[in-house]
């Protein structure tokens, strides 16, 4: 299997880890994500990577459309979940102004609340790591 621009998925996660991971101002993390979906485009040719890059950019939207991921309060409420850290740069509560709210944090699973793009991410990811999975059976077998 060969893989396009590692440099960029390691760059993107090295911005987040400098900054925090938690803590990474909105502009950073949308850079950081910009830079992940750039390597999952250039790889969109390996199975699910295409899915988790239009979650990932889906997330990018939300966060850069309103300075952090909008976060649902019902749906806080139907997880669990009571209020966001103080400490969280990345989210921001959802209200009347919200651009793409539709994108944000709004599907309530367990005690987290999760975006279709982060839904998408997973799908994606799934479906890659079990081709991969798969793929290095059968070459063993």
């Amino acid at each position: 299997m060969r893989v396009r621009g590692p440099g960029f998925l390691l760059a993107g996660f090295t911005i987040q880890a400098v900054a925090g991971f938690t803590t990474t101002p909105p502009a950073f993390l949308v850079l950081a994500m910009g830079l992940i979906a750039s390597f999952l485009w250039f790889n969109r040719t390996h199975v699910g990577l295409l899915i988790a890059c239009v979650g990932l950019v889906a997330n990018m939207a939300a966060i850069g459309s309103n300075g952090g991921m909008p976060v649902s309060r019902s749906a806080m409420a139907r997880s669990g979940t009571s209020a966001i850290g103080e400490r969280d740069a990345r989210h921001t509560y959802a209200d009347d102004g919200t651009r793409l709210r539709f994108l944000g944090d709004v599907i309530p699973v367990g005690g987290k609340v999760l975006s279709p793009g982060d839904v998408l991410m997973a799908a994606g990811l799934i479906v890659f790591l079990t081709s991969l999975g798969k793929r290095v059976l059968v070459n063993r077998g």
